[in-house]
């Protein structure tokens, strides 16, 4: 059976006339019962008892009626859903950002964009940059925001924003005395070390600036690893180690005075941040004025955003 069929058979048990039906559907009464017969013959049973007044469903009519009600409920909600997501600005977004990006980015972004989009709603998924791509990938969440790219076949990469990479150590005057001319990056090898977790972009584009500097990473006196900036940050200041760090988080933490904060000497390093989308799936009009929205943000703010 199709669905034309049981539209057909729904307005004629509705109706209770054929030629009501044809009318109903702009078909000729000679169509009608085509589709009727050809129903019933399907299903090789009696679905309409007719009189000479009216059309009326057998017991098994009655009970296909039923189902050929709901069936054309979910076409027309389908088709209403599909019609809404193409044109509505109202519904959820769903993202996977990593620290950086959720901490800092997304609540001045949301914040903005909601003034002139109240009914958008988001729900935000903290992750790991490595993670936050995945969840892109599996088409699990509608946007990514990356501290890093990868070499994915299913996303696309658009860059928003960046800012620096630092050495943050305690603020002790052993530490300030040591490094008032620059961080010296061969002297990484002689301090206890704090990293991100493995999957963390911080990590990733921290790597990346080691061995431009030609420093062997496996040297390192790695001391711990630790999945949350503001965890590195408190271990920074009660003296455990130093740590390489978005210079947005070593600005903007509680714990500012308690640390020091260095640029690496000769090294300019930069990072990039990403906005990912699955290069394959439509994003619904709310998510795809969010991502441009998302990009024009900063432009307005000097080159490192804090």
């Amino acid at each position: 059976m199709d669905i034309k069929q049981l539209e057909v058979f729904v307005n004629v048990v509705n109706l209770k006339s054929f030629s009501a039906a044809a009318k109903a559907l702009y078909l000729t009464q000679p169509t009608i019962s085509a589709h009727i017969v050809s129903l019933e013959q399907e299903l090789n049973t009696k679905l309409l008892i007719r009189t000479t007044r009216e059309v009326y469903p057998t017991k098994v009519g009655q009970l296909l009626l039923k189902y050929a009600e709901e069936i054309l409920a979910v076409r027309e909600n389908a088709i209403q859903a599909v019609l809404n997501f193409e044109t509505s600005k109202e519904g959820e977004i769903s993202i996977a950002a990593s620290s950086i990006p959720y901490n800092y980015f997304l609540p001045k972004i949301i914040k903005a964009f909601s003034v002139k989009n109240p009914k958008i709603s988001f729900n935000i998924i903290k992750c790991d940059s490595v993670s936050a791509i995945k969840k892109v990938e599996e088409q699990s969440v509608d946007i990514g925001f990356s501290g890093t790219k990868t070499n994915s076949s299913k996303c696309d990469f658009k860059p928003f924003t960046e800012d620096k990479l630092v050495i943050i150590a305690p603020n002790t005057l052993y530490y300030k005395t040591k490094f008032s001319n620059g961080y010296s990056i061969q002297k990484l090898l002689k301090e206890p070390f704090i990293t991100r977790e493995k999957g963390s972009g911080t990590r990733k584009e921290a790597e990346y600036l080691l061995k431009e500097a030609g420093i062997d990473i496996s040297k390192i006196h790695i001391v711990d690893e630790m999945n949350d900036n503001q965890s590195i940050i408190k271990a920074v200041s009660e003296g455990i180690g130093v740590a390489v760090m978005s210079n947005l988080a070593a600005q903007e933490t509680p714990l500012k005075a308690q640390i020091s904060t260095f640029e690496f000497e000769n090294i300019s390093r930069t990072r990039k941040f990403y906005i990912v989308k699955h290069h394959l799936s439509p994003l619904s009009p709310s998510a795809e004025d969010f991502c441009s929205f998302s990009q024009k943000f900063f432009q307005n703010y000097s080159k490192f955003p804090y």
